[in-house]
């Protein structure tokens, strides 16, 4: 079952008023919840997780690898399974989590095991549309990708996973020799420590402020260097470097849609939303020679 908490506040601290429980005959070892439309009207209190006014809950299964749609006031109003290509229905003590888009036209899903495509990599991230009473998500489905996207998808797939030398233009300094040793996680993301990147800095000792250090291996410090351009050895960190902050592989899955988003819908975002703070839009120089908005 699940325990919905209702939530009352002092101004100050939000307190637990009352508990109301869900039980449903369709639910088999519910293991995750999300918001079948997340709040994104307002970004400084809410989360990702954070349900829209009168927004439904997506319940995961993991006993029998559904999906659920229930009403705040536990009605279930759809069911979904999920059929993944080249693996088939997803069965028992697959589903991990679940979350929802914050155009809330897609749903997230993390699952365990061997997946298609990555044999011996322990489980994967799933992408698909979200539904309701009259089915499946429409606007997710009319924006699948042209075969030429596919193609391209395939290409960046085969070039993530290759293992670069230095006759292939590896280094001279590199954290490692493949997208994928960094990346290997569901979606790319990595918690191994031995995957962190190393952002170094100089913290001055009478103001306490930072600085950058020039220096080739710096502000990101590789860990590999190539000696005599072909032998890889540890590489040397700036003898000024007093701060060190190890950054956590980021996750990589829709990354390829930012370059789809418009520069004008980005530089429109840099601007004060009330609070007296803004963003800037960075402009680099693309391989034509034109400026665009970064995406880094």
């Amino acid at each position: 079952r699940l325990v919905l908490l209702e939530l009352e506040d002092d101004r100050r601290h939000f307190t637990v008023a009352r508990t109301r429980p869900i039980s449903l005959p369709e639910f088999d070892r519910p293991v995750d919840v999300a918001a079948a439309i997340p709040e994104i009207a307002n970004p400084q209190f809410s989360s990702h997780t954070t349900l829209a006014g009168g927004s439904d809950l997506f319940v995961a299964n993991r006993g029998d690898g559904s999906l659920l749609r229930l009403s705040q006031d536990g009605r279930l109003l759809a069911r979904a399974t999920i059929d993944v290509p080249g693996l088939g229905p997803l069965g028992p003590d697959r589903l991990r989590a679940i979350a929802t888009s914050a155009d809330a036209q897609r749903i997230w899903i993390t699952i365990g095991g061997d997946a298609p495509g990555f044999p011996g990599r322990e489980g994967a991230l799933i992408e698909i549309p979200t539904f309701g009473e009259h089915g499946a998500s429409k606007t997710t489905q009319e924006t699948q990708g042209t075969p030429s996207d596919a193609n391209l998808a395939a290409r960046g797939k085969q070039v993530f996973q290759t293992d670069f030398t230095p006759q292939t233009g590896l280094g001279p300094l590199f954290n490692a020799a493949s997208c994928v040793a960094c990346h290997p996680g569901p979606g790319g993301a990595s918690i191994d420590e031995s995957h962190f990147a190393r952002r170094i800095a100089h913290m001055d000792p009478v103001s306490g402020r930072t600085v950058p250090i020039d220096h080739p291996n710096s502000p990101v410090a590789r860990r590999h260097a190539l000696r005599d351009g072909m032998a890889s050895v540890p590489a040397a960190m700036p003898r000024q470097a007093n701060v060190i902050s190890l950054r956590m592989p980021l996750a990589l899955y829709g990354i390829a849609g930012i370059d789809e988003i418009p520069d004008s819908v980005i530089e429109a975002q840099a601007v004060s939303k009330g609070d007296g703070i803004k963003g800037r839009a960075h402009h680099v120089v693309d391989a034509q020679g034109a400026s665009r908005v970064g995406r880094s």
